[in-house]
């Protein structure tokens, strides 16, 4: 049984990224937020294309990537802990223009 959640502020994002929670919903300025991450991150496609011809190294090489990115930008320590948090265990889904569903993506194998 899948359990879903939906946070209202950022303490509550990084709770549930923590517990590993299967499924976060996300809206308003949370909901931005996912959509930059969202830039950042391989679509399905993209990354089992990647994973075969690299055996398996893509997700080294994004994780490293993305870690050099977020420190440019400048974020707190914080916001970079729950940005590598989401990225490395979560799809980011699109639900419509005003919500995003984080989704666990051990489920989707």
């Amino acid at each position: 049984m899948l359990t879903t959640v939906h946070v209202h502020n950022q303490t509550e994002l990084l709770q549930e990224v923590k517990k590993q929670t299967d499924q976060i919903i996300l809206t308003d300025e949370l909901a931005r937020f996912a959509r930059e991450l969202k830039k950042y991150q391989l679509t399905p496609n993209e990354r089992l294309g990647s994973d075969l011809g690299s055996a398996g190294m893509t997700g080294l090489a994004e994780n490293i990537l993305n870690r050099v990115f977020q420190s440019y930008e400048g974020k707190d320590e914080e916001e970079t802990r729950i940005n590598e948090r989401i990225q490395i265990l979560y799809n980011i889904q699109l639900v419509d223009a005003e919500t995003v569903m984080l989704r666990l993506k051990q489920l989707d194998y």
